[in-house]
């Protein structure tokens, strides 16, 4: 295709190789998109508030060893919730320390990409991710003794879009012939390490991601 696009498996991906620039940080997706390319059919939708970039999450972490450590970050606009994984090593003993922000036992894999928003609320309601409103958790003292260093990577979730086209028709009589979808995936992470004393520590800021995808169904 066209514009640099790089095809693996029919799907059309940017960055790639062949075109690597990234997107600005001030940069915005809001509003009408067209996709227009030689494997899709033309795609036009709209992306709306809910589903432009987020801002980075940028966490601190307060506190020395052995804990407790009290973590903090500011309020994430459109963010549907936000989930944290902290990892240490203990060498005395060959252990691998995980702690996460759950409220029940979840290690939290695959809690760090992109989730379904039907997921997503039921794991804000099972207590495993957390809800929007809350900026602050703690690490219990502990939890990383006898560890020299830890990491704490962040997430904060987005609300995923999507969209068929046509419509589904009203009466179910007629056959449903999709031309394409879309989905839109948003979230914003970082990093931020333990044990930097009760100054702000740096937080690793990555710029809210989105991921779109288009498809057209098989005959």
């Amino acid at each position: 295709p066209d514009s640099g696009w790089a095809m693996r498996n029919a799907q059309l991906r940017w960055p790639n190789d062949r075109e690597p620039k990234t997107v600005p940080a001030n940069a915005s997706i809001k509003g009408e998109q067209f996709v227009h390319g030689s494997a899709t059919p033309d795609i036009r939708f709209t992306i709306g508030d809910k589903q432009d970039f987020l801002v980075p999450f940028e966490a601190t972490a307060k506190g020395s060893f052995p804990g407790p450590f009290a973590l903090g970050w500011p309020a994430i606009a459109n963010a549907q919730g936000y989930f944290l994984q902290a990892m240490g090593h203990r060498e005395s003993t060959g252990e691998m320390i995980i702690w996460t922000s759950s409220e029940v036992q979840d290690t939290g894999w695959g809690l760090m990409t992109w989730l379904p928003n039907d997921f997503l609320r039921r794991m804000i309601a099972e207590k495993v991710v957390l809800p929007p409103d809350v900026t602050n958790c703690t690490v219990p003292k502990d939890v990383f003794a006898g560890v020299q260093g830890a990491m704490v990577q962040t997430i904060a979730y987005g609300e995923e879009l999507n969209l068929v086209h046509p419509p589904r028709p009203a009466d179910p009589k007629i056959a449903w012939e999709q031309i394409w979808t879309v989905k839109v995936r948003v979230k914003s992470t970082g990093m931020v390490p333990l044990g930097m004393g009760d100054g702000d520590a740096d937080a690793g800021r990555n710029r809210g991601r989105v991921q779109s995808q288009q498809q057209t169904p098989t005959q």
